[in-house]
C-alpha cells in the first residue's frame, strides 16, 4: 500500500512540474506572439485598425505597453497640444506638485481685481442695472 501512495505522490509531483513547465512555455509563446505583432505594427505591415479585439486586449495586457504607447503617440499628429513655446517639463509656481492650485497668498493683488465688474453688484441681490 505504501508503494502505491509513493507512486501516486510521484505522479502528482511530475504532473505539477509538467503543468508549471506548460504555463512557462505558454507565457513565452504569448510574449513571442506579442513581439511579432509589435514588429508588424512598427514596420507598417499591420495597422491598429486591423487588429482583432483579442489582439487589442492582448496588447493592452502585454508587458511592453510602453512601446505600444510610443507607437500610438508617434502615429498621431505631431502638432503640439499646448503650443510651441510651452515647455511642459518646466515647473510652474502656480500649480502644486499634486496638481492642485498653489494656495500661497499673493502680496501683489491689484485693487482692480477687488472691484466688481460693470453690471455686477457687490450685494448678494444680483446685477446692478444703474447704467
Amino acid at each position: 500500500m505504501s508503494r502505491e501512495n509513493e507512486d501516486l505522490r510521484s505522479h502528482k509531483t511530475r504532473i505539477e512540474n509538467i503543468q508549471k513547465e506548460l504555463e512557462r512555455m505558454w507565457k513565452e509563446f504569448k510574449d513571442l506572439q506579442m513581439d511579432i505583432l509589435m514588429l508588424q505594427l512598427e514596420n507598417g505591415e499591420r495597422s491598429i485598425a486591423d487588429l482583432s479585439q483579442t489582439e487589442v486586449y492582448d496588447l493592452i495586457s502585454y508587458k511592453d505597453i510602453g512601446t505600444l504607447q510610443q507607437y500610438l503617440d508617434a502615429s498621431v499628429t505631431n502638432e503640439p497640444i499646448l503650443g510651441d513655446d510651452h515647455d511642459i517639463t518646466k515647473a510652474s509656481d502656480d500649480v502644486a506638485p499634486e496638481g492642485r492650485g498653489n494656495m500661497k497668498p499673493s502680496d501683489n493683488v491689484d485693487d482692480e481685481m477687488k472691484k466688481p465688474y460693470q453690471g455686477e453688484s457687490s450685494k448678494s441681490g444680483g446685477v446692478d442695472n444703474d447704467a
